[in-house]
């Protein structure tokens, strides 16, 4: 679904269609909340959702080539870092998104081919992936924080006799 305001884009949800009809509840709820239009929904097909710059695959092994795989080439005059970014961006979404071994190996290995193919080392790649995997180890093992928030989270179970 897409909300058209100022404030929120793109909405992710997971619907069982077969006992919810997706356009009825997009009605109610551009009938419930009038500020708020929700314009148009996808659907997935295949048992896939393109969805941001993520192809979601449900209990599938099938993966939608969208990517060309061309990226700054390593004997371009570009900025160093500006090399690096595109690795740098597909390393943290490799660490970052849950995949199960198989699909995470997968990736690793269409990354280095996507470093080999514009002309970087292979090794790069596992030099990059060690160095943004020791940053996280350091970060989520450390007590100092760079933010300087002093904020306090509570959770609070549901008591129906005190939300009422």
């Amino acid at each position: 679904m897409y909300y058209t305001g100022s404030d929120v884009d793109d909405i992710f949800a997971v619907f069982d269609t077969k006992a919810i009809r997706l356009d009825n509840f997009v009605s109610k709820l551009n009938n419930r909340f009038p500020t708020i239009t929700f314009t148009t929904y996808e659907m997935e097909h295949n048992e896939q959702l393109a969805f941001l710059d993520v192809l979601i695959i449900r209990n599938s092994e099938n993966k939608k080539e969208t990517a060309t795989l061309r990226y700054i080439p390593n004997d371009s005059h570009h900025p160093f870092q500006h090399k690096m970014a595109s690795f740098n961006f597909l390393i943290h979404r490799l660490l970052n998104f849950p995949l199960r071994k198989e699909r995470f190996e997968n990736e690793k290995k269409l990354i280095k081919n996507i470093a080999k193919n514009n002309g970087y080392s292979v090794h790069l790649i596992d030099t990059l992936i060690r160095k943004h995997t020791f940053k996280r180890t350091l970060y989520s093992s450390t007590i100092f924080r760079r933010d300087t928030d002093n904020s306090k989270f509570v959770s609070l179970p549901y008591e129906l006799k005190f939300t009422r």
